[in-house]
Order: structure tokens, then C-alpha cells, then sequence
């Protein structure tokens, strides 16, 4: 009974047990579930470490000269170099290390978030939840930027909250909340947004008296303000992608669609299933059993329930802002994974009314142990705790091309869209194809014979070569250039 009267030390007991099990993990091949996207902010961390940390270095080197795609600002990416060289680590293991440094800093933010606005119950229990779901197991390790954008905006949010207790104009609580605010727009902006609006409503005012509507107005637009470095980035990244016609595609403007979805997407019932089926078996267990009890909880209990709603509003908002991105990436559900957590916590913990019944602080253990034990036995669930014990090593076409070219060779390859795992695990710059990706582009703009081998991802595609190319078959449909 002691260690609950010790939240610290109850708390480190969880994140030390967190990062002990992702320990083995740090070691492994990125080569796993959606490998292309952990390549890609791979291939960043790679380029910034060999270039001294030149953080506008940053290299996807998908598309031919000058091997720059730059998306979100790549901070992430560079914090990761730098643990690479100062510790001589791979690309992937500082990637690793580091995702899972923020993915532990999230958790500690989500703790504090909660335990502000809902009481110091529910953040004890959204705090295993969070570590230990088969969706944390799985992504808290990962070669992504999502950790590192939710540890900057929790603790973001969470530093705005002090400052409006505080019932001031300005403190240094907003400027650290504007900065931190504005890191996490920079590294992946569309994680920022539906919190940002949700916490808006949340913090404003009840009456608005000058002095309230000067508050509210300032921190306001104190965060609004915070973008102003994204949009700039944007600005020069969708420059340098419209300087190469085989990169225009990736601008913002064309990819608005991508990131937003379509009305008809949203209405189609088969979207909601494939989204809702990650955060049935990965996060709740059974949405199933989680809305009945949900509906139990709003019916008989009012604790915490404005609460309930801000963090459900934030889900709901990434989930029709979004919609595409969710549907198409399982990983996306980390944008708005702490406030489903938050939503887990404050629905059991509010059943519990009388929070100084020992007993019953002890019995909340059990829909914890039942959560997380769903989550693990689902298919899903399964598939990423085997996924999580699993390390797949270097992709064969890879391993065909480090061993079959010279290192300093230009390889193209066919057929596999823009996933760039085969030429990060090949440790070449390339430029990928498709046979339709880009008709309306001559075939002289793609400079082919600056390319010295040539690699069809399948039978199929071999139709589709090219007619201008010399091809020299050296082994499994990969090819020498002959010039």
C-alpha cells in the first residue's frame, strides 16, 4: 500500500519496465511494419549525420539530384544524428533510442496533463495503459516523428495550463508553452491541430471580462503565432520539391487531398471500419465493451466529464481533419493515442467514485489488466507483439544490390512506388518508378543514363522498361546500365 502513496516512485517503476523491454528492440532492422516510412525519416538521419549535422542536409534520395525531399522540419532527424555520431550508432539504433526517449516523454506529459485537469487517479491509470498497449509496444520504438511531436506538444499544453492558472497576461509558462508549441508544428504539424483547437475551447474563459478576454486573446494568439516558423518551412520545402518535376507531386498543394481525404471517404463505412479496427484491437481492446461502459459512465457519474469530452473532441477531430492519413497509415493513430488513453482512464477511474477506498483504487487494476490483455490477444494485437519480438534483418532485394554494385552506384528502381527501404538497406541514392506514376513527364526528364543499374521489382513491370535503356541482366531482375 506504501508504493501508492508514492507516485514518482510508482511512475518510474513504469517507465523503467517500459524502456527495459524495448531495450532488445533498440538493436533491430527497421525493416518491420510500414518500413518505407521509418526508411525515409532513416535516410534523414543518415544524411544530416554524414554532412556535420547540417540540418538542411536532410536527404531522401528517391528522385534523382539534387536527393532532397524535404517534408516536416527535421528536428527529430537531427537530434537522432547527433546521438549517432557522438556514440557511433547506426541510423536505426539512434532513431530508436531516441523515438523511444520522446515516446517516454509523452507518457510522463500525458501523466501530468491528466492528472491537472482530471486528478491524480486517472493519470495513474492512463500511464500503464499508454506503455504498455500493444499499440504503444509495437510503436513506441519506432524511426518515426510522431513521439517526438506529442512529447513537445503535451508538455506544450501542459505548460499553457500553468500559465492560465496563473491569471496573467504573460508569464514564462506561455513562452515555453509558444516554443514547444511550435517545435511540435514544425516536426509533424497535422498532430498539433486537433489538440491546439481542443484546448482552445477548453481553456477560454466562462465570462469574458477585459481583463479574461485580454488573457485568452494574448495566449491565443501567442500560439497561433507559434506556426509562423512551419509555414515558412513549408514555404522553402514545397520550393525545393517544385524545383524537380519528378517532386512537384509531393508540394502541399497536391498533396492536400492526401492529407485531408475526400467527403465520399468519409461517408464510406469500409474508412471507419479500417481506422476504428487498429484502435478496437490495439488501444481499447474491444470498443465494444469500452462504449457500454462508456455510456454506464456518463449515465450515472458527472466527475471529470468536461474533461472526457475534451480529450474524445481531439480524437474525433484528427479522425475528420485527417481522415486519409489515418486510413492509410496504422501509425497515425499516435497523434491522438494519448487522448484515447485519456478517455480510457478518466471513463474506469470516474465508475470509481469514492477514490479513498483503497480497495477500489486497487480494483481499477483490473479493466486495466483486461485492456491491455485484449489488446494483446486480438489479431492486430498479436501480429505486433510478434512483430515487436522479430527482427527481420535486410530486405533480399537489398542485400541483391549491396552485393551485385559498386557503393558510390546510382541505382533505379521500378515498380515499388516511392518506398525507399530497398535503396536505405542497399545504402544507395536512386530514383524509383513507376510505370504510370508520371505520363505527362517526357521520358528524356528522368536523365535514365545518369543511372548505372536498374532493378524491376517484379515480372510484370519488365513490360514497362524503358526502350531508351541498355540493360545487361545480372541476377534477379537487377540490371547493369550500359552506356
Amino acid at each position: 500500500m506504501k508504493i501508492l502513496k508514492s507516485n514518482w516512485l510508482l511512475i518510474l517503476g513504469f517507465i523503467s519496465l517500459a524502456f527495459a523491454i524495448r531495450i532488445r528492440r533498440l538493436n533491430d532492422s527497421i525493416f518491420e511494419i510500414s518500413e518505407w516510412r521509418q526508411a525515409q525519416t532513416a535516410f534523414g538521419i543518415k544524411s544530416i549525420a554524414e554532412n556535420n549535422l547540417n540540418i538542411l542536409e536532410a536527404q531522401v534520395p528517391l528522385f534523382g539530384p539534387p536527393w532532397k525531399v524535404p517534408f516536416e522540419f527535421p528536428i527529430y532527424q537531427w537530434i537522432s544524428a547527433l546521438f549517432s555520431n557522438l556514440f557511433n550508432l547506426s541510423p536505426d539504433f539512434s532513431g530508436r533510442l531516441v523515438g523511444t526517449i520522446f515516446f517516454l516523454a509523452t507518457s510522463i506529459a500525458l501523466y501530468k496533463l491528466v492528472k491537472n485537469l482530471a486528478g491524480n487517479f486517472s493519470a495513474l491509470v492512463s500511464l500503464p495503459i499508454f506503455l504498455f498497449s500493444s499499440f504503444g509496444i509495437q510503436w513506441g520504438s519506432t524511426v518515426l516523428i510522431e513521439w517526438p511531436s506529442t512529447a513537445f506538444l503535451l508538455w506544450g499544453l501542459y505548460f499553457l495550463i500553468k500559465h492560465v492558472e496563473m491569471d496573467k497576461v504573460f508569464s514564462l509558462w506561455l513562452a515555453a508553452s509558444i516554443v514547444f508549441i511550435g517545435t511540435a508544428s514544425l516536426i509533424k504539424i497535422t498532430t498539433t491541430i486537433p489538440w491546439v483547437i481542443a484546448f482552445s475551447l477548453y481553456l477560454a474563459p466562462k465570462t469574458f471580462s477585459k481583463k479574461q478576454l485580454k488573457i485568452w486573446a494574448t495566449w491565443i494568439l501567442g500560439i497561433a503565432g507559434s506556426y509562423l516558423p512551419t509555414f515558412a518551412w513549408t514555404s522553402y520545402a514545397d520550393s525545393i520539391k517544385s524545383q524537380n518535376p519528378l517532386t512537384v507531386w509531393l508540394t502541399s498543394d497536391n498533396l492536400s487531398e492526401w492529407n485531408f481525404g475526400t467527403i465520399r471517404q468519409r461517408i464510406d463505412p469500409e474508412t471507419w471500419f479500417a481506422i476504428t479496427k487498429t484502435a478496437d484491437q490495439t488501444i481499447f481492446g474491444s470498443l465494444i465493451l469500452f462504449f457500454t461502459v462508456t455510456i454506464i459512465y456518463i449515465l450515472t457519474n458527472n466527475k471529470n466529464q468536461k474533461e472526457f469530452l475534451l480529450f474524445f473532441s481531439i480524437s474525433g477531430l484528427g479522425l475528420l481533419l485527417f481522415t486519409n492519413l489515418y486510413w492509410a497509415h496504422m501509425y497515425y493513430l499516435a497523434a491522438i493515442y494519448p487522448a484515447m488513453v485519456a478517455v480510457i482512464a478518466i471513463v474506469f477511474t470516474g465508475l470509481l467514485k469514492d477514490y479513498s477506498n483503497r480497495l477500489q483504487k486497487l480494483a481499477v487494476a483490473i479493466p486495466i489488466v483486461i485492456i491491455l490483455f485484449l489488446g494483446y490477444i486480438t489479431d492486430l494485437g498479436r501480429f505486433y507483439l510478434q512483430n515487436f519480438r522479430t527482427d527481420a534483418g535486410i530486405p533480399v532485394a537489398s542485400q541483391l544490390i549491396l552485393d551485385n554494385t559498386p557503393e558510390d552506384s546510382k541505382i533505379i528502381i521500378m515498380g515499388c512506388d516511392w518506398d525507399p527501404h530497398k535503396l536505405y538497406f542497399a545504402n544507395r541514392k536512386g530514383l524509383m518508378l513507376l510505370s504510370n506514376r508520371f505520363p505527362e513527364i517526357p521520358i528524356e526528364a528522368y536523365k535514365l543514363n545518369d543511372y548505372d543499374y536498374f532493378y524491376a521489382c517484379n515480372e510484370e513491370i519488365k513490360a514497362f522498361i524503358p526502350s531508351s535503356l541498355n540493360l545487361r541482366e545480372i541476377k534477379d531482375n537487377l540490371y547493369q546500365i550500359i552506356k
